[in-house]
């Protein structure tokens, strides 16, 4: 089954042999709607053709792609020194990153407080 798309921006997030996982600006089928699609592409086995095949993946609207860019940045994703540059630019303003912070790419578990089962045992 084959479906029509339009796109109308994209920015490759990661690649390696033939899977490409990209951030897109999509309208699927015959919807007049864009939507932000964060999706595998794998080329077609026929290498005669640039076309690539959607995998899974998902589509947000607007509102719910700004809802998970808060929730991301707020869990310590992203490169903080990267964040306040996009901010500046979008806000026209300068944001200067302390030298701790900068490419500070804390993992999500790093502010996870672990429980040692010896101290619920009194071990």
């Amino acid at each position: 089954m084959s479906f029509s798309y339009d796109i109308s921006k994209e920015i490759i997030i990661s690649e390696n042999t033939n899977k490409i996982l990209k951030l897109s600006w999509i309208k699927w089928g015959s919807s007049d709607k864009e939507k932000i699609d964060i999706r595998n592409w794998y080329e077609k086995p026929n290498l005669e053709t640039n076309e690539l095949i959607a995998g899974k993946g998902i589509s947000l609207d607007e509102e719910s792609a700004n809802e998970l860019t808060n929730i991301l940045v707020e869990n310590n994703l992203g490169d903080p020194e990267r964040i306040a540059n996009a901010l500046g630019e979008r806000c026209g303003i300068s944001i200067d990153i302390p030298e701790e912070f900068k490419n500070n790419t804390n993992n999500i578990n790093d502010n996870v407080n672990y429980i040692d089962p010896n101290d619920i045992l009194g071990l």
